[in-house]
């Protein structure tokens, strides 16, 4: 198969030596095959045998031969390009015995393989599972994992299955314990051809340190390794300990709860509550405060600033669901700032009525007021003005048309960010009088 270049030179009888004539190239013809290959193994499965050998330089092609037990000879399988291949013989559990040999691009064949016999009995473990996923909850421990569509699909048809391993500690040891799944599931996911498992174990122990693991069993009880391990530790039942450093600051927008985070590795957040106290001395609880955006130790109890004085609460909730106790909650008593304007809310006779409220964003929202009567039909257009604190007077903001809605609106951007809004509306009738005011309010609070 190599190429070599021919010339021919004259020399006379002096030694003397001419030039060449011009080179001609012969390329020889390959007749030397790739060298035999190596480590062939051969094992039975659900399918067939299941041979596997080295790859040989050069080799572009092999022939795969099983011998024949009554002759001696051997008959060729299968002309493939890769080093694999499984013997459709299905199980029969007889010995087959195989040799492979290996061919050039020039179709030369090398000398045959040695010769690998199996005893046709599958003793070959599945793959183990991949993706083991453990959480923890309050009441079960859910386990996920994920195995490929083959094998597993022929495998599980021929009752192979999944077991859960447990052991306390750190390690999967050789004492672990075989789960028996409360719930167990299988899913097959066509676009990333993978199934899915899921199995939710209810026999552990209240906080204990458990490393879990899945193997893989095949109908001749071949057991795979086991999946890489997952450590976790289970849910407990302590309640947190009480909140510290709670604090109460009156604001326009409500009152600012802080208090110190807690020193415990699982609380998982908490909840702040306004309440009123009763003449017994026990609260009864109003509802519950917005928790800070950016700060979990802080919360906005959002009201009217009226000066009224509530009990403000905060407690504990861990990961696994344990509030701290009622009796052991932090609380504090806070009176709000008094902003009541001139024209007190809430108290509107008619014909128009003013609402109010607050949304967690920082936007600011559309004043809003309802007419309500006959005389509505007779309003040309409704006027706003906003109480100003500083004069103790509404000032004019603007004017706007009625409209067929339930409820008129007047957008007021300037709204004040962390504060409360009143406002006053009137209707302008058509000779030029006016209706007796509504006084919608809005909070726009500005959250920690």
């Amino acid at each position: 198969g190599q190429t070599y270049y021919y010339e021919i030179r004259a020399v006379d009888k002096a030694g003397n030596e001419s030039t060449g004539t011009a080179d001609q190239a012969v390329t020889t013809v390959d007749r030397t095959g790739p060298a035999a290959p190596t480590g062939l193994t051969a094992h039975s499965d659900l399918h067939g045998m299941v041979l596997g050998w080295n790859a040989v330089p050069d080799a572009v092609a092999y022939q795969l031969y099983e011998r024949n037990p009554a002759t001696g000879s051997y008959t060729l399988v299968k002309k493939l390009t890769g080093t694999s291949y499984t013997h459709p013989v299905g199980h029969d559990e007889t010995p087959h015995t195989y040799v492979v040999r290996a061919l050039d691009a020039a179709g030369n064949p090398g000398p045959y393989s040695k010769p690998v016999t199996s005893d046709g009995i599958d003793r070959a473990a599945p793959a183990a599972p991949v993706n083991l996923h453990v959480t923890p909850g309050r009441t079960r421990v859910l386990l996920t994992w994920n195995a490929p569509e083959h094998p597993t699909t022929d495998e599980l048809v021929n009752d192979a299955s999944f077991t859960v391993l447990r052991s306390k500690g750190t390690r999967l040891g050789a004492d672990a314990v075989r789960v028996r799944c409360a719930e167990e599931s299988g899913t097959f996911n066509p676009s990333r051809k993978e199934y899915s498992f899921v199995c939710y174990d209810e026999s552990w122990e209240l906080d204990t340190t458990y490393t879990y693991g899945v193997v893989f069993t095949d109908w001749q009880g071949n057991e795979s390794a086991p999946s890489p391990t997952v450590t976790v530790a289970t849910a407990d039942r302590v309640a947190p300990r009480p909140v510290t450093g709670l604090t109460a600051t009156p604001r326009a927008d409500g009152v600012l709860l802080r208090w110190n985070a807690s020193t415990e590795d699982d609380i998982a957040s908490y909840r702040a509550l306004r309440g009123a106290r009763q003449t017994d001395g026990s609260v009864k609880w109003l509802g519950t405060c917005a928790l800070g955006q950016d700060d979990p130790t802080a919360a906005l109890c959002i009201d009217v600033p009226n000066g009224e004085s509530y009990v403000y609460a905060v407690y504990a909730v861990d990961k696994w669901g344990n509030a701290t106790a009622t009796a052991d909650w932090a609380t504090v008593t806070a009176t709000e700032l008094d902003t009541t304007p001139a024209e007190p809310i809430s108290q509107d006779k008619g014909p128009l009525y003013g609402g109010g409220g607050w949304t967690v964003s920082e936007d600011a929202r559309p004043v809003e007021w309802h007419c309500s009567g006959a005389v509505c039909a007779s309003v040309t257009e409704y006027r706003v003005s906003r109480w100003n604190p500083e004069t103790r007077t509404y000032d004019l903001l603007g004017t706007v048309a009625p409209t067929s809605a339930y409820y008129q609106s007047y957008d007021d951007p300037a709204q004040p960010l962390g504060s409360i809004s009143y406002y006053r509306v009137v209707g302008v009738l058509a000779d030029g009088t006016e209706t007796a005011a509504a006084h919608p309010w809005k909070i726009r609070p500005d959250l920690v």
